[in-house]
């Protein structure tokens, strides 16, 4: 994505301006794709990553697995959720938005499937406070769909939607933040 590079050198180091294309990062946080008989959400959103990065114009960053609440009852085991981060050209995000809820919605093994979809570097302290509760409460539909109005989140899919903006909540913590969801202190 280099489109042009004007180094200088200022003694033994060489400093200069490397231009690149405007692309913007999304974040899509998947949950709730499996079911009691098989499929992992960690695997699919792994797939999913594999699959929009096929668009041109769409290059991965990250893939990554964030517990949530242990104690949610409807859940198939330990209650994680994952979440993919991509750099994107602003002109194929509609394409990339559609590609991975069509994926998601073919491929999951639940009729429950969400995601969630986010551009942005920043996780606003709203959102993360978000990412908090869906650690340690129950969160209502309701209050998944309004938080994501609210920070101008894209939500697709059925109650898997709560999980997945959790997921896009706790972006950009540390894995050893994201796999305790007793560690609530960011």
């Amino acid at each position: 994505g280099v489109l042009r590079v004007e180094p200088r050198h200022e003694g033994n180091l060489v400093k200069g301006k490397v231009w690149t294309r405007a692309l913007t990062q999304v974040t899509i946080g998947v949950d709730d794709t499996d079911s009691p008989g098989g499929g992992a959400t960690f695997a699919l959103a792994l797939a999913l990553l594999n699959h929009v990065t096929g668009i041109k114009g769409v290059l991965p960053i990250s893939h990554h697995i964030a517990m949530l609440n242990p104690a949610v009852f409807n859940k198939t085991a330990g209650n994680s959720s994952s979440f993919i981060e991509l750099a994107v050209m602003t002109d194929k995000y509609d394409l990339l938005v559609e590609r991975a809820r069509r994926f998601v919605a073919d491929e999951a093994l639940s009729k429950e499937w969400g995601i969630a979809v986010r551009c942005g570097l920043v996780v606003p302290p709203g959102l993360r406070e978000y990412g908090r509760k869906a650690r340690t409460q129950v969160i209502a539909r309701t209050v998944a769909e309004a938080t994501a109005e609210r920070f101008g989140i894209t939500l697709s899919g059925g109650n898997g939607v709560i999980g997945a903006l959790g997921a896009v909540a706790l972006a950009g913590l540390p894995d050893d933040v994201l796999l305790d969801p007793a560690r609530n202190e960011f």
